[in-house]
């Protein structure tokens, strides 16, 4: 980020405290609202067959066997999310960001948006969010690196499979309205 952003430095301190705060608060939420267990019954039942399965042929085996697991298991969503992102990135039309970026609060959805779409990785998307550094403003961009890492549509789709629904929405929502509003109070000072 510090890279991408030399002439804007600011920025990527502010990336920082902001993932930082966002995470710690979602983290405290969760830990005071959901009692019981998110995750999907059947993911809770394969992982302690493997775990049972697993303890005779010790733990090297264990690890090897839960890789390959979750490779197959999670690598279909990451591999969709690619193709489909690929996609949209291909086609998608340039020219009309200006007007879009003029909109105050609809610049930050719009690149909140575009981070969830795009599925960037988080190093990339430094250098992506500094070529709209005249198209948009700065609590913008800050909404755009901080929610791409933590909700894209790769995320999602794993996110989705892995925790019971109610949940993942819960938690997309969390994430969603903390990067929103962080992004807006932190641009008072960008």
């Amino acid at each position: 980020t510090m890279t991408a952003f030399r002439s804007h430095s600011e920025l990527a301190y502010a990336r920082m405290g902001l993932a930082f705060v966002v995470a710690c608060l979602i983290g405290l939420i969760i830990y005071a609202t959901v009692k019981k267990s998110p995750i999907r019954l059947n993911v809770q039942r394969e992982t302690g067959e493997a775990h049972q399965n697993n303890s005779r042929g010790g733990k090297i085996a264990a690890v090897f066997v839960h890789t390959s697991d979750e490779f197959f298991e999670m690598g279909k969503y990451l591999i969709i999310g690619c193709l489909l992102t690929a996609g949209i990135q291909t086609f998608m039309v340039q020219d009309s960001l200006a007007a879009i970026g003029a909109k105050p609060l609809g610049s930050y959805f719009f690149m909140m948006g575009l981070a969830f779409v795009l599925s960037l990785c988080s190093t990339s998307d430094a250098f992506v969010a500094s070529t709209f550094v005249h198209s948009f403003p700065s609590g913008a961009l800050l909404a755009f690196m901080v929610f791409g890492p933590m909700l894209d549509f790769k995320n999602s789709l794993m996110l989705l499979s892995l925790f019971k629904t109610k949940f993942a929405l819960y938690l997309f929502f969390l994430i969603f309205a903390s990067v929103f509003v962080g992004a807006v109070f932190m641009s008072l000072w960008l």
